[in-house]
């Protein structure tokens, strides 16, 4: 009996010290940052500095076209390997969320719904992802207006950088493409 309860106990402790090493929480998409504690003071882990963050998050284009696709990469600079991360598309002028991902790659993302279906991708184990990770982000169907890609990147439980954003990606329109053919 004692051997069971010393092992209910030991992986109790091993999946509170993992935190969130399955990828972000529902909760964490109303910010779009972690809610990751200190194991031992049950505090709340400050993000580190914005001036020292290598992370930056990626476009294939300045400009969407409604229902098409864009592909968006987080890269790490001087080295820097993404280990756990949250990303997502949001209005600028809104909090909102626009668009979904599609075809996660399976060894290292998994779709989180937020606001929508699949509107946020997030890691799926605290491991290593390299210093490149690409996505493929389906535009909404209808207009929304221009867009940003907002979220966090983590190094470990302890050691992320959140608030990092895209530069604005800007509404194209397929009708005006249209327009200039005639």
């Amino acid at each position: 009996m004692n051997t069971l309860i010393i092992l209910v106990v030991a992986i109790v402790g091993i999946a509170d010290v993992q935190g969130y090493g399955l990828g972000a929480p529902p909760a964490a998409c109303a910010g779009a940052k972690p809610i990751h504690t200190n194991q031992t003071s049950q505090e709340r882990i400050q993000p580190l500095p914005a001036d020292e963050n290598p992370f930056r998050f990626l476009a294939s284009a300045t400009e969407y076209t409604p229902g098409e696709t864009l592909t968006i990469s987080i890269e790490g600079t001087d080295g820097a390997e993404v280990h756990g991360f949250f990303l997502q598309a949001r209005g600028v002028d809104s909090n909102t969320s626009y668009g979904s991902f599609v075809d996660p790659l399976p060894t290292k993302s998994q779709l989180r719904p937020c606001q929508g279906t699949a509107d946020a991708v997030t890691h799926t184990d605290p491991s290593a992802k390299g210093s490149l990770i690409e996505f493929t982000w389906q535009a909404p169907p209808a207009e929304t207006g221009s867009i940003r890609f907002l979220g966090t990147v983590a190094l470990n439980h302890d050691e992320f950088y959140t608030d990092i954003e895209s530069e604005v990606i800007a509404e194209g329109s397929s009708a005006g493409m249209w327009y200039n053919l005639w």
